[in-house]
């Protein structure tokens, strides 16, 4: 019999299900932001999807505002539509940019090996997609990672699953190759949904194994051996650095619906340049800048901190692109003057923004 350990699961995300209620889901934008890059190259008009969709697209590729789950939905039916392409979500994640996971991405990349990075990402799947989480099961021979939906609601993730799991599923997979450098295939694919009407090939072929479907799980099994392997990507001090705003993006999802979510929210949408004061953002929230300080406060926050949370989040995930540079994150986030810049991301991290970088 299988020996059954080290079940890795996003509990929290379970046990907020109770609460969520009827709650829609919200997606990372910077999922949309790939996706769309995706159709671009296949020559389809991405910008009149998003439109059409009820998505900005001038802004999915820096707003790290989260979409809710209608919109998501109907980007994936318009999508699919305009590239006339069924197996859509499995050719656009074998395509992805790896910046696509955002924070969760440099998480993992940061990780010491594959097995580690596939937790890491277990437990922040939330903010990527805030109805799913991903359970890592390790066995004796292969490790299993279950996709399983957390809202009680009846949102596009149980009206119409297969486009997502297939993504996660293969995003795993894929995740995985590109981590180790390895032909991964799985041992096993199943999923829940029933076979397409338009056949099974490309899922044949891109996971390198054929799937179940109308299986009780969603899930892929795959081998320990591919999944005990060393990162040379693996980086102590940057994956301190990245999971500490991964975890305090954890925590301002969990507080969406707090005063200081909103707040937050606010202040992310106003970072350009200059930081936003209080009284604007109150104004921006209807209230008076003294109502404002009295409701943080009675959440045990003040404007200050959630300002430099905001900015020291949004500094460690711009410093990590390709094409970043001190100056322009700086005033990304906020500052007028490198300098200033300089020095508060040292106060943030202990590190400078060039070690970051």
């Amino acid at each position: 019999m299988a020996e059954r350990a080290n079940v890795v699961t996003d509990r929290d995300t379970l046990r907020d299900a109770v609460w969520r209620g009827m709650r829609e889901v919200t997606v990372a934008a910077s999922l949309v932001a790939d996706m769309a890059g995706y159709l671009r190259a296949q020559g389809v008009d991405a910008d009149a999807v998003c439109r059409r969709a009820g998505i900005e697209p001038h802004t999915i590729a820096t707003d790290s505002r989260r979409l809710p789950g209608h919109a998501m939905a109907a980007f994936w039916r318009g999508a699919i539509a305009a590239s006339n392409d069924p197996d859509l979500g499995l050719h656009a994640t074998v395509a992805s940019n790896p910046g696509a996971l955002d924070i969760v991405g440099y998480v993992m990349l940061s990780s010491r090996t594959a097995d580690e990075a596939l937790r890491r990402g277990a437990r922040l799947m939330r903010l990527l997609n805030d109805g799913i989480a991903l359970e890592v099961e390790r066995e004796r021979q292969a490790t299993r990672c279950r996709v399983v939906m957390v809202n009680g609601n009846d949102d596009y993730l149980r009206t119409e699953p297969r486009q997502i799991i297939e993504t996660v599923l293969m995003g795993v997979v894929q995740q995985l190759r590109l981590l180790t450098g390895r032909p991964v295939v799985p041992l096993r694919v199943s999923m829940r949904h029933a076979r397409p009407t338009t056949g099974a090939a490309e899922h044949e072929r891109l996971f390198g194994r054929k799937p179940r479907f109308a299986a009780e799980a969603d899930e892929v099994a795959i081998a320990n051996g591919d999944v005990d392997v060393a990162l040379r990507s693996a980086n102590p001090q940057l994956l301190a650095a990245f999971e500490a705003h991964a975890e305090a993006a954890l925590a301002c999802l969990s507080a969406a619906d707090t005063l200081c979510g909103r707040v937050s929210t606010e202040i992310v949408g106003r970072l350009k340049g200059e930081a936003p004061t209080i009284t604007t953002v109150a104004q921006a929230m209807a209230m008076s800048a003294r109502h404002l300080q009295r409701g943080l406060a009675s959440e045990g926050r003040t404007y200050q901190a959630l300002l430099d949370d905001a900015r020291r989040e949004l500094a460690v995930r711009h410093l990590a692109a390709p094409d970043a540079t001190v100056a322009k994150v700086a005033w990304l986030v906020g500052f007028s003057e490198p300098s200033a810049f300089h020095r508060a991301f040292r106060r943030w991290t202990g590190s400078s923004p060039r070690a970051v970088a």
